[in-house]
């Protein structure tokens, strides 16, 4: 199959029936039609694109027919080479511990895309609009983005440009912007900045981070637990804690705010116990040969091996053990053998965000990775110019 590899389709995990299929499309009232994964029906897949609102809506429209994730599930997967892909997804799922990482990477997290409480509209009446004036924004600049109808609905903006007085300069950055009420009820505005990276080290309401916790922050974006938080002269409450994609911001969802409905193409499920976070970023392509593993132990060529439980790289029978980033790197290459992982991609695993620091970083961290496979040239990290990182193994 010939695809664009920006697309990617959606794969549908029937659990009770053990039964993989593909999304075709969606009817009027929400319902879902799939079709078998095969690639003679490539023309009949469901295509979207990171940050596609046609995906935002899709995935909030499902959310109408499913009630429990343990039962229906979602995985990302680039749209080329699908039936070889989903063969290799129904593998992996046949041992979900052994393959947890790698299937935590390629689901859809439903919770980003639940519904939110029936708060109802903001009233424009209550907003101050000179509020925004003042960091150079105006209604019909948030409305022609599509930003005011978020915003009204108690969501937040997307990044936008906003200009900050600071003494006799200015300062110009990008934020997202929210409306909340405060303690005496009046309507205020929220402006959530960019920050260089998430605040691990230190307690966010009230939770201090575990390492385990620190990683599957910067490695999924998610906690992978519910939580419970204390916001400031608040009441405690579970939520689940996840990192903003735009912003790095640590934000805290009420858990009792995701809801999922009760029934799926007739089936009624049970309800919600908890939904662990999960990252909806996109594991593309996942090939055959990358998951001759066991126990965490990719092979990576007849004469290299690594092992990411153990963090050990075995090249002709000699082992080194990697350090904390350098496995990181590796594995993410093992998933994905032979295919390129972009260097946004990497660095958002890595650190959550992409920069153009992290990315002098990631060179840096590949160029002693290749160091290291010298020894072996049918295996060695190739810079795709412009793209990313390809792991070799001729």
């Amino acid at each position: 199959m010939d695809a664009n590899t920006n697309d990617f389709i959606l794969v549908l995990e029937e659990k009770d029936k053990k039964k993989l299929s593909v999304v075709s499309s969606m009817d009027s009232q929400g319902n879902i039609k799939t079709v078998e994964p095969l690639d003679a029906n490539s023309r009949h897949f469901m295509k979207f694109r990171k940050n596609d609102s046609l995906f935002k809506n899709f995935i909030e429209n499902l959310s109408k027919q499913f009630k429990d994730p343990f039962h229906f599930r979602l995985y990302k997967m680039v749209a080329d080479k699908v039936e070889a892909s989903v063969n290799v997804l129904r593998e992996m799922l046949q041992k979900p511990e052994e393959n947890e990482d790698t299937i935590r990477l390629m689901q859809v997290n439903l919770e980003e895309y639940s519904l939110k409480e029936q708060l109802g509209k903001v009233d424009e009446t209550r907003i101050d609009w000179e509020e925004l004036s003042a960091i150079g924004l105006s209604r019909e600049q948030l409305l022609d983005s599509g930003n005011l109808e978020k915003m009204l609905s108690w969501g937040k903006s997307n990044l936008v440009p906003i200009t900050i007085p600071f003494g006799d300069r200015t300062i110009y950055t990008e934020a997202r912007l929210a409306f909340r009420e405060n303690a005496e009820g009046n309507l205020t505005l929220a402006i959530h900045t960019i920050r260089k990276e998430p605040k691990l080290d230190f307690p966010f309401m009230g939770v201090q981070f575990t390492g385990e916790d620190k990683t599957n922050l910067l490695t999924t974006g998610n906690l992978g637990r519910i939580a419970e938080v204390t916001p400031k002269n608040g009441e405690p409450f579970q939520a689940f804690v996840s990192i903003d994609p735009q912003t790095n911001e640590l934000v805290a969802l009420k858990s009792n705010r995701v809801r999922i409905p009760t029934e799926i193409k007739g089936v009624t499920l049970s309800q919600l116990d908890e939904v662990k976070a999960r990252i909806d970023k996109a594991i593309a392509r996942v090939q055959k040969s990358v998951m001759k593993k066991n126990n965490g132990l990719f092979y990576i060529s007849p004469f290299v091996t690594f092992n990411k439980s153990t963090r050990q790289l075995t090249i002709k029978g000699k082992k080194e053990e990697l350090k904390s980033m350098e496995s990181r790197i590796l594995w993410l290459f093992c998933i994905r053998i032979n295919e390129t992982v972009t260097y946004t991609e990497m660095c958002e695993n890595l650190w959550g965000f992409h920069s153009t620091d992290k990315e002098k970083s990631l060179t840096r961290y590949i160029c002693l990775l290749n160091k290291k496979l010298t020894s072996i040239p049918t295996v060695y990290i190739q810079n795709d110019f412009g793209i990313g990182y390809k792991l070799v193994s001729e």
